[in-house]
């Protein structure tokens, strides 16, 4: 015979910890008219019903007695005058109605189950818990139908016998009429499923469920009550047990998600408020924030479209209008005022090829051991601008380029309304800036921005919505959750049938892959599913 202990080894909650499971109760029960009047309880649920359990122990686990019910915890809350005895009634309730809206089946151990069963395995299920039968039942029946027509025994039963002192085993081996040694059993405690059995004779297994992350113990730490809090953690655990066992997708679940979640949620409550239906996300950014956008919108059935639009500094920070001179130098400026330090540089910066460049420069610059400081470089800039035929080279190179962008921009983005807009990770806004002005060439009105963080103001064309407005510090560690699986957007090319499409970097293609890229976004997706 088989045995399977119930909780963490074929069954969990999507709680961060058991106990969360009151956070949420807490949360139903300070909206509930029943309990306006009695604020310290509808402030204080998670910490009264921990509480009450261990009185409730305290009081009757005693006389071969080896557990308790859930109507004798309530009990102790109403012996102490904290709760009516309708109040608790209610509660009971509530707390067998929120287990088994949270309960989410261990695929792993299910498999096992199922396998055995088909090999014509007799197995039983064991379970320490001060549930009744009925709820249990319920609660693995909705993971999967077959486990609810198992055998099940419980320490909650009319016997109270538990794993943790060897009887329920003993009560077990009774019923089942099996022998010690033709009994395995599989479970998550190293006591009552392991060490106790051990003793009896049974053939056990361990079952090492999903911990938390080191992380995760910390950011609970103060906030078990809080029911966003067990969620957020909860299921970051939860797309662990479901999916890639490798670190990349793993940190996607717990990292990445997390992270990115609120964020996307945020700005999807606001394009609904604000009438916006149509999201472009930028690259290269954009990518695994649009992948949560996509399952948030399926899942909460919203109208919003969305469209990946490729698109970069080098891309979209170009000096075209009248006053095209100016709008280079504030993009040296703003950019790369302390990132140019030799030919090679300068010419990737004005985007011509170096050995154009490379006759126009002063004689002293072509010195191959000459340092370029930053004022050095900026007299060169003017130096370069003022000259009438290297200036003529570069606007010609500048059209070209927005004319190419031009056409790309039409293509993709649909301007027939206002209600759309372009969502992005961090940055000051000028490269939307710089975007704005271009489209100003076809279409004059609103355009909108989403950023997650911005760490400046100026007055401009777009408006920009941000989500966290605060210059946080070591943020690029934050914009390294955001990588995409494809190089970076150098410009754009005419390709099949006269569609623009991206000419995109292969220098980091390799490196995309090996990092595990494509699985750490994977685990975010997950964790947002």
């Amino acid at each position: 015979m088989y045995s399977f202990d119930v909780f963490d080894t074929l069954i969990t909650r999507v709680t961060a910890t058991p106990t969360g499971i009151f956070s949420l109760m807490q949360r139903k029960i300070q909206k509930n008219p029943m309990y306006q009047g009695n604020a310290y309880v509808q402030e204080n649920f998670f910490s009264l019903r921990i509480g009450a359990e261990e009185v409730a122990r305290n009081t009757y686990v005693r006389n071969g007695i080896n557990e308790v019910t859930v109507e004798q915890i309530y009990g102790v809350l109403v012996a102490e005058h904290l709760l009516t005895e309708g109040q608790a009634v209610s509660l009971a309730t509530l707390e067998r109605e929120t287990e088994q809206k949270a309960v989410q089946g261990i695929p792993s151990n299910i498999k096992k189950v199922k396998q055995l069963l088909e090999a014509g395995e007799r197995v039983v299920l064991i379970s320490d818990m001060y549930l009744d039968r009925e709820t249990i039942q319920k609660m693995l029946g909705k993971v999967d139908p077959i486990l609810a027509s198992l055998p099940l025994y419980v320490s909650s039963d009319e016997e109270k016998k538990g794993k943790w002192t060897g009887e329920l085993f003993r009560l077990v081996q009774e019923k089942e009429q099996v022998s010690w040694k033709d009994w395995h059993h599989c479970g998550d405690n190293p006591h009552s499923d392991y060490e106790v059995p051990k003793s009896l004779g049974i053939v056990c297994e361990r079952y090492q469920p999903e911990a938390l992350l080191e992380v995760e113990k910390e950011y609970l730490k103060g906030k078990e009550a809080e029911a966003k809090t067990q969620l957020m953690v909860g299921c970051a655990r939860l797309a662990r047990i479901y999916g890639k066992e490798n670190t990349a997708y793993r940190l996607g679940c717990s990292i990445g998600g997390a992270i990115l979640y609120p964020y996307v949620n945020w700005l999807l409550k606001d394009c609904v408020e604000k009438g916006i239906k149509r999201l472009y996300f930028i690259a290269r950014d954009g990518f695994i924030i649009k992948e949560l956008a996509d399952v948030m919108i399926q899942k909460q059935g919203l109208e919003i479209e969305t469209r990946y639009l490729y698109g970069s500094r080098m891309a979209w920070r170009i000096p075209s209008g009248e006053n095209w001179k100016e709008e280079l130098r504030q993009i040296y400026w703003r950019s790369y005022e302390k990132l140019i330090g030799n030919s090679t540089d300068m010419a990737a910066f004005l985007q011509v090829p170096e050995e154009k460049l490379f006759p126009y420069l002063p004689d002293a610059m072509k010195q191959p051991n000459r340092v370029w400081t930053v004022a050095s470089v900026s007299l060169l800039l003017d130096y370069l601008l003022n000259s009438p035929s290297f200036s003529s080279l570069l606007y010609q190179v500048y059209q070209a380029k927005k004319g190419l962008l031009l056409r790309y921009l039409k293509q993709e983005i649909d301007t027939r309304e206002e209600g759309f807009a372009f969502v992005d990770m961090a940055g000051s806004g000028f490269t939307q800036e710089c975007l704005a002005r271009v489209m100003r060439e076809y279409y004059p009105g609103k355009i909108r921005n989403y950023f997650y963080r911005k760490d400046m103001v100026f007055e401009g064309i777009c408006e920009n919505n941000v989500f966290y407005p605060h210059r946080v510090p070591y943020y690029i560690i934050l914009e390294m959750l955001c990588r995409a699986p494809h190089g970076q957007t150098m410009g754009y090319q005419e390709g099949e049938k006269g569609k623009m499409v991206p000419v995109l970097s292969e220098v980091d293609g390799e490196a995309i892959q090996k990092h595990g890229v494509p699985d750490f976004i994977e685990g975010a997706r997950a964790f947002a599913e």
